[in-house]
């Protein structure tokens, strides 16, 4: 529906073994898909650690542990979100991965962003990454994770109710103004719609920015709340 949107997704784990066994899934092909998909991911993490020019290398991570909210949920190198900078002076790093998904041969593929739930300091590398990383004029969020689970913050709060101003500390052209325009609860989650719009400190800023064509543009935001970790939604 939203072709050539980019689409953001945040959830950070997935079943344990234990959990599967719970389900009464130890005989089936789920079980073992699970432990196959373990033992690649042990693998890819040691050679990463190993290999620094390995495609699973994550160094970039390791450099910048203060943007991971977990220690161990680190992008790699070679998929790993690049912010835009004006000046080399500051990391282009945030916790994010370029996903690519051919469904259909004869369609172009669908690009999607995986990423971590911003802590209160990556607000600003976030709504940076989402107005960047979007070639058309509508960003589309897809917030798969509780703000928090049995009292421990598992995503911080970064959309407004009314407006937020995020700023170009970290080396950005530009800073943001994101505001708030409709919110709508829906039967398995809440719509909240927002304009995204560059702001400028000067006008010579301004006027290299228009020569870019930046534009505001629309984001659509779909929370949903009953997706709580280690466990599947009844519905969406």
């Amino acid at each position: 529906m939203f072709h050539n949107s980019t689409i953001f997704f945040q959830k950070n784990h997935i079943l344990t073994y234990h959990q599967l066994t719970n389900f009464n899934l130890i005989n089936t092909d789920l079980l073992k898909k699970y432990r196959d998909l373990n033992e690649t991911e042990r693998d890819r993490i040691f050679d990463g650690r190993r290999d620094e020019t390995s495609q699973f290398a994550f160094t970039a991570g390791l450099d910048n542990s203060e943007r991971n909210r977990y220690s161990n949920v680190i992008p790699f190198d070679s998929t790993r979100v690049k912010l835009k900078l004006s000046s080399n002076k500051f990391s282009n790093y945030i916790n994010a991965s370029k996903i690519t998904l051919q469904i259909n041969q004869a369609k172009p593929a669908n690009n999607y962003i995986a990423c971590q739930g911003p802590t209160s300091s990556s607000v600003d590398l976030f709504w940076q990454m989402c107005y960047q990383q979007t070639n058309s004029d509508t960003i589309i969020i897809v917030m798969v994770t509780p703000l928090f689970e049995n009292g421990r913050e598992k995503c911080y709060k970064y959309w407004p109710n009314n407006e937020l101003q995020i700023s170009n500390k970290n080396g950005f052209e530009h800073g943001l103004k994101i505001k708030h325009l409709e919110t709508k609860e829906l039967d398995h989650f809440t719509l909240n719609k927002f304009d995204v719009i560059p702001i400028f400190d000067n006008e010579s800023d301004f006027a290299t920015a228009t020569g870019s064509l930046l534009k505001p543009k629309k984001c659509y935001h779909l929370y949903y709340n009953g997706w709580e970790d280690f466990s599947a939604p009844e519905s969406l």
